[in-house]
């Protein structure tokens, strides 16, 4: 559930690292969703529908609500991630949901000032964080993926070049290595009282959900 960065960012896991970002050894396992042109509206039908057919994942990571930002009222857009986010923690109680922040952009083909759509992509980064902490779940921020780097970025100045691809992946994967082997402990003890030969410890993140770009 997401965008072309979707596409790139699976790609470059692919040839760097892996479709699971060589994290399989922690028994995790990532599945990629992606829609070109995704914006945030699209989140609770997307995971509605794939809880229809797929069970609910360990861990969900949202990185969408980028291409909302020329055309949607800050504080609309806001008010809509905090009240789904907080969907989604009813729906999936015991899923770990997790802001990735949205990343800058060179161009955000609008006739906007980009002093304003960036003061407006950081109010709402804020806003996720805080939402997602304060639903039991965690954030991501990309702080190496600056306006000043701009081999980052694709030709179109939206889209992340190789480089920023394997940044973009390098966060997802700290962050990720980081929640489960400092979870591990947490949840060992109950998993053996349940499976004294550890065959159930093998833990599953079935969703990224991203959005990110056009």
């Amino acid at each position: 559930m997401g965008s072309s960065i979707i596409y790139w960012a699976c790609r470059m896991a692919n040839r760097l690292l892996s479709r699971h970002l060589r994290l399989e050894h922690l028994g995790v396992h990532i599945s990629w969703f992606g829609k070109r042109g995704m914006i945030w509206e699209d989140v609770l039908l997307t995971v509605s529908h794939k809880l229809t057919y797929l069970p609910p994942p360990k861990v969900l990571i949202l990185h969408v609500g980028a291409n909302n930002i020329p055309s949607t009222n800050t504080g609309i857009l806001c008010n809509r991630i905090k009240q789904d986010i907080h969907q989604l923690a009813i729906w999936m109680p015991d899923c770990f949901v997790i802001w990735s922040d949205l990343i800058c952009r060179l161009n955000w083909r609008r006739e906007i000032s980009i002093q304003t759509l960036e003061r407006k992509r950081k109010r709402i980064n804020r806003m996720g964080r805080g939402v997602s902490t304060n639903a039991g779940g965690s954030f991501i921020k990309h702080p190496d993926i600056t306006f000043d780097c701009p081999g980052l970025f694709r030709p179109d100045q939206v889209h992340l070049s190789d480089i920023g691809n394997a940044i973009f992946l390098n966060d997802l994967q700290y962050c990720l290595e980081s929640f489960f082997t400092s979870s591990v402990n947490y949840f060992v003890k109950a998993l053996l009282r349940l499976d004294p030969r550890g065959r159930n410890l093998a833990m599953d993140v079935s969703w990224e959900v991203q959005g990110q770009n056009v």
